[in-house]
């Protein structure tokens, strides 16, 4: 009897020879296999995903904040969304455009509806969310930035 189903479950995906779980939990997870499986039991190491970087832990996704963070907590790889401008920059963000009142993205302080396709870099720059009043991410910047670190991007 493991308990919570939660637990049964992870156990039973493990032990049926999945590749990965995905989880809100990480930390939870690697509790019940540190619990149940010895060390070194697996004969391949779980690959962690930061999707849209890190954004649970506080950071806005698709930020250049939020992958430092997913790479702080141990991210293998980073999903991320590029969208090119009018004038072919690639920026980061979920949606394909900015409109008011959109929810699955922080909030930004851009009052129309635009395609990112349609709009040049220094429209896009003009846009700022509105938690923090930081700009959206350019591609290049996490390039950069994590040009000499171990990650799959």
């Amino acid at each position: 009897n493991y308990g919570r189903s939660e637990e049964a479950d992870v156990v039973r995906i493990l032990a049926t020879g999945a590749n990965g779980i995905i989880s809100d939990d990480a930390a939870m997870v690697n509790y019940y296999i540190n619990k149940h499986f010895p060390k070194n039991s697996f004969t391949r190491t779980p690959t962690v995903v930061g999707h849209r970087g890190y954004a649970n832990g506080g950071a806005i996704e698709n930020t250049l904040e939020s992958f430092k963070l997913a790479y702080e907590y141990g991210a293998d790889i980073f999903e991320l969304d590029v969208y090119s401008t009018s004038d072919n920059a690639l920026v980061l963000y979920h949606d394909n455009k900015f409109a008011n009142g959109t929810t699955h993205n922080y909030n930004t302080n851009y009052t129309g509806s635009k395609y990112i396709e349609q709009m040049t870099l220094a429209e896009v720059q003009q846009v700022k969310y509105t938690k923090d009043n930081s700009a959206i991410t350019l591609f290049p910047e996490v390039l950069e930035y994590f040009k000499d670190k171990d990650i799959r991007i």
